[in-house]
């Protein structure tokens, strides 16, 4: 099993890396770890925008990317004052499962994505009984 977990990574990354991601957005920021797992795989991008509702979580991913040339901003993903068409990429990343609108965030991720951009989803999924490993992952993932 581990080899085929390490193998759809590597397929992944791979595939992450041949993407030009032009101005990118990061839904769900958090701490900003997502972010700095792109800067180093993609191909290459202009910009990157994280927005988070929590500034807690935001004052986190500022001090983890404080070098990093980054518009961090504390906005509600159901309702984002950003242009439509506005970025090149739009991502999220272990996000989906906190929200409560899943269908108006996906829709507002859709309406500031250019035509023929990337959309770039990452998000924990169980297609049948979990470990208990997993149990207590998710248990600790959801303490705050």
């Amino acid at each position: 099993m581990q080899d085929f977990i390490s193998s759809g990574v590597l397929k992944v990354r791979q595939k992450l890396g041949t993407i030009s991601a032009g101005d990118v957005l990061d839904v769900g920021t958090q701490e900003g770890d997502f972010i700095k797992t792109l800067m180093k795989i993609l191909l290459d991008y202009n910009s990157f925008t994280g927005i988070d509702i929590s500034e807690d979580d935001l004052k986190k991913a500022k001090e983890q990317l404080k070098d990093a040339p980054i518009n961090l901003v504390a906005m509600n993903a159901e309702n984002m004052t950003f242009q439509e068409n506005q970025f090149d990429t739009v991502c999220m990343s272990y996000s989906i499962h906190h929200l409560e609108n899943i269908d108006t965030v996906l829709a507002e991720m859709y309406r500031v994505l250019k035509p023929g951009g990337h959309f770039i989803i990452q998000e924990m999924y169980s297609d049948g009984e979990q470990t208990a490993a997993q149990f207590v992952d998710r248990d600790v993932h959801h303490l705050d």
